[in-house]
């Protein structure tokens, strides 16, 4: 059986406590699809997930993030990818509207709690957040402001989104080169309080969930 471990470096229930009205976002995986329940009704979600497969032998990581709208305003969306749900997968949603979010895998898989990888939020000379650190050699990244949008990125030790372009086993993640998600612009220049950062290590699939510290709503 895989064995997929995470870490939330900051507690999730202190910091997204659930409203009193609705349930605290759950993610659901399911052989052919995935669900998130418990969010913003008629808000927007967005799922990322890193999956491992093997084609002729040869194994192959990759990434997706979409962003699902609740049109029915019943605090539930479901994708189902066209491949299906791969069985070493993980998911995280992410409700864009409060910040919620909520980790998973495949049912029968199981998470343990490893020493977190991700080392520091990288301040420059001006007290600001351009980069963070990640003990692996490739990794894969979600950002998101909450309502906002949210960014990905593949970065790789010395190579592409290696902000020190050294292979030294310090990867310094810099999102300035990261993707947005459905129509979320450019990156930010900086992170800011309240900001979201998600890590897998797709080797592995250890993820790193950690929120921003700070006030909520700074410059970008």
């Amino acid at each position: 059986m895989h064995r997929y471990r995470i870490v939330f470096l900051l507690a999730a229930a202190l910091l997204f406590p659930a409203a009193a009205s609705r349930a605290a976002l759950q993610v659901t995986v399911g052989e052919s699809s995935v669900t998130a329940r418990g969010a913003t009704p008629s808000g927007r979600v967005v799922l990322f997930d890193v999956r491992a497969g093997a084609r002729h032998s040869v194994t192959f990581f990759r990434s997706r993030a979409v962003q699902l709208v609740d049109t029915d305003g019943d605090g539930a969306v479901t994708f189902t990818p066209a491949e299906g749900v791969l069985d070493r997968s993980v998911w995280v949603a992410v409700d864009l509207e409060s910040g919620e979010f909520a980790i998973s895998g495949k049912r029968e898989h199981a998470f343990a709690r490893p020493e977190p990888g991700m080392r520091a939020l990288a301040r420059n000379g001006a007290g600001e957040i351009r980069s963070f650190v990640v003990q692996a050699d490739n990794v894969h990244v979600l950002v998101v402001r909450p309502k906002t949008g949210a960014w990905t990125l593949i970065a790789r030790d010395g190579g592409f989104g290696d902000a020190d372009h050294a292979g030294n086993g310090s990867l310094s993640v810099d999102w300035s080169v990261a993707r947005p998600v459905e129509d979320a612009g450019s990156p930010p220049a900086v992170l800011r309080g309240g900001d979201l950062i998600f890590v897998v290590d797709p080797l592995h699939m250890d993820v790193y969930a950690q929120r921003v510290p700070g006030s909520v709503g700074g410059e970008q």
